[in-house]
């Protein structure tokens, strides 16, 4: 799996992941916005490529962290790209070095 390219640009992908896991979702779905959200900001660098997990029942937690993602990262320089876009951008470096 995919989860971050080497880039020196300040861009991020962000990808949905729409299939229910009958271990794992449930516990998803426990999780409060504000710990989605301060797990993220630990872990955001340029290139990373978000997941979030939001195929099953109540997806209120996963909007209103997104919403709160979005705006922030925005203030802080980061461009969205998609994921096919994020992997052209390692190559597009790689050339470049």
């Amino acid at each position: 799996m995919i989860h971050h390219v080497q880039t020196s640009r300040k861009a991020v992908a962000m990808t949905f992941d729409d299939g229910p896991n009958p271990i794992y979702t449930l516990k998803v779905l426990d999780i409060f916005v504000e710990y989605i959200i301060n797990k993220t900001r630990k872990h955001i660098k340029n290139g990373s490529t978000l997941l979030f997990h939001d195929g099953f029942g109540d997806r209120s937690q996963t909007i209103e962290a997104v919403k709160i993602l979005v705006s922030e990262l925005r203030l802080q320089g980061y461009q969205f790209v998609t994921v096919s876009e994020l992997l052209g951008l390692g190559d597009l470096d790689k050339s470049m070095e």
